[in-house]
């Protein structure tokens, strides 16, 4: 019994991406049940950050919070996203956590980056169960 996590960070013609899912090894119903609910969680925040034009960083970071804990989980990410593009984690001029979907991000993910271009957005779900002994997480690229 136990959990596989794949996390991928390729690099495609000087861009970054990133993708990850969390795989249930076993017969644990709980396990299994957890991993079945990254991709709805992942969903409805989703849907949640689609819905408002202006949502900061903050705020999908505090409804991911919700979500989870409304399925019986806890959220187990620091952060539940962040940019990815020409190499944003190594030239962003602005401080981290504009880059991030966490509490410390006020800043609308609608506005432009340094350059003025748009900027894209990886979004995690983290679950983590009651117990905190084990979690997962579900990420992929917030518009696409």
């Amino acid at each position: 019994e136990d959990t596989v996590y794949v996390d991928m960070g390729p690099v495609f013609e000087q861009a970054e991406a990133d993708v990850g899912r969390t795989y249930a090894m076993g017969q644990d119903p709980a396990r299994h049940a957890l991993v079945a609910a990254l991709p709805e969680v992942f969903e409805e925040m989703r849907e949640f950050a689609l819905s408002k034009p202006d949502v900061t960083g903050a705020e999908v970071y505090d409804f991911a919070c919700r979500a989870a804990e409304a399925r019986g989980y806890h959220f187990g990410g620091k952060i539940a996203g962040h940019t990815v593009g020409e190499f944003p984690h190594a030239t962003w001029p602005l401080e981290p956590a504009h880059q991030r979907l966490w509490p410390d991000n006020p800043e609308p993910l609608s506005n432009p980056d340094h350059l003025g271009r748009p900027r894209y957005w990886i979004l995690e779900a983290h679950l983590v169960e009651p117990s905190r002994e084990w979690g997962g997480f579900y990420e992929r690229l917030l518009r696409g």
